[in-house]
């Protein structure tokens, strides 16, 4: 299947049935999953499996999507969505992690690929080794920070072609550590050499409007009070459920 094809069929598949804000419910049928007809592909099956445990992951809920066409062709991705939990999902929001992501993925990256063309050079000359993006979204309607929210990111799925989780309690062999740092100096150099198109004499930045999201630093504090006040209600409801009604006066 072409890639733009591909493209479609994620977009199709999340935009139509609302995946989202479904996943959980979805990845508890296992390998019943849903079938459903989406225009262009006919019949798709979708299964959906939980991609990481509980504490895997800050920022994020992962899955392993896989969708089967009536000829019985599959296609894998790896799927990113606002945590299920009220108080992580307050964190992400606060730090606006998917706007940024998604904005790196969709304006910034194919920007440094482009800067590198102009200079004659390819992904083989500096390697830039991220996944194939597929679909995102940014849900900026009242329900973005709730468990409604269409907020996602469908990725490449590359546990199929081999690659895996490192175990965090072994840590990475220093031939691992050397390649990830490798590949954090390509980008690195490569945002740094973008960046200096846009230095003002002033020593100020003019970078375009899409690539706003990389160029405003965060207030801790302004953020820490902003998840605060969101969680604050969840917080308590813990600690009176854990039996601490002394705390409520």
């Amino acid at each position: 299947m072409a890639e733009f094809q591909l493209t479609d069929l994620w977009k199709g598949i999340y935009e139509q049935e609302r995946v989202a804000s479904r996943i959980i419910e979805i990845a508890a049928k296992k390998e019943e999953g849903i079938t459903f007809q989406l225009d262009g592909f006919g019949e798709v099956k979708l299964v959906i499996k939980a991609a990481s445990g509980l504490g895997d992951n800050y920022m994020s809920d992962t899955y392993y999507n896989t969708a089967i066409l009536s000829d019985g062709a599959h296609y894998k991705a790896f799927v990113k969505v606002l945590p299920n939990n009220p108080v992580l999902r307050a964190g992400a929001m606060s730090f606006g992690v998917y706007s940024r992501e998604i904005g790196s993925y969709i304006s910034f990256l194919p920007a440094l690929r482009e800067m590198m063309s102009e200079h004659g050079l390819t992904s083989d000359d500096i390697p830039l080794k991220v996944p194939r993006i597929c679909y995102t979204n940014l849900d900026t309607s009242e329900a973005a920070g709730q468990a409604e929210s269409s907020t996602v990111l469908v990725m490449e799925e590359l546990s199929s072609q081999g690659f895996r989780m490192q175990d965090k309690r072994q840590g990475c062999t220093k031939k691992e550590a050397m390649m990830t740092l490798a590949a954090l100096a390509n980008y690195h150099a490569l945002s740094h050499t973008w960046l200096k198109k846009f230095k003002n004499q002033d020593g100020s930045y003019s970078v375009p409007s899409a690539f706003d999201f990389a160029m405003n630093p965060m207030d801790i504090d302004d953020v820490m009070y902003g998840m605060l006040t969101k969680t604050i209600t969840t917080f308590a409801k813990l600690l009176e459920h854990l039996g601490h009604h002394d705390l409520f006066g």
